[in-house]
């Protein structure tokens, strides 16, 4: 073999080895970051249960300070759909157990603006707690029959199928 050809197969076999493991490392990377974007979705859903929770109980706040945690989803959830890894079951458990938590905030947020607001809104502020503490219930409870229930389970299970 000629000098050129040596060099050639060098060139040619060291691009090879670069591609593989270029290709390996973006592999690795990806499904780190996957596995990563579950584990804090996983950690987000007991959050916001347990905050469920506790706004269910008899000596709850009517407006706490806090609101169901979203970050993980608004971030995680766009990059899982993106990539292609959420199955239509996995989308629509995180759609419904989202869905609910957005109503359940707007909920607290109606309720603080009432409160904050003229005394005549007291009615209706009633009637909004009420509401938005069993929209926390349904989140929780494993018995729900809404539409979109058992909210909680559902998405635990959608997200533990991607824990392994």
């Amino acid at each position: 073999m000629t000098n050129f050809g040596v060099i050639l197969a060098g060139l040619l076999g060291g691009g090879l080895a670069g591609a593989i493991v270029s290709i390996i490392v973006s592999t690795v990377q990806r499904q780190r970051r996957r596995l990563a974007y579950w584990a804090a979705l996983d950690v987000e859903v007991d959050l916001c249960a347990g905050f469920a929770r506790v706004y269910t109980s008899q000596d709850a706040p009517a407006s706490p300070l806090y609101r169901l945690s979203t970050i993980a989803y608004e971030s995680a959830f766009p990059a899982l759909l993106g990539d292609g890894v959420t199955s239509r079951e996995d989308t629509r458990c995180l759609l419904r157990f989202y869905g609910q938590v957005v109503q359940i905030n707007r909920g607290l947020d109606h309720i603080q603006a009432a409160l904050s607001g003229p005394h005549d809104a007291a009615p209706s502020v009633v009637n909004e707690i009420s509401r938005v503490r069993l929209k926390a219930t349904a989140l929780v409870d494993p018995n729900c029959t809404d539409d979109g229930g058992p909210y909680l389970s559902s998405v635990r299970a959608a997200i533990k199928r991607h824990l392994h």
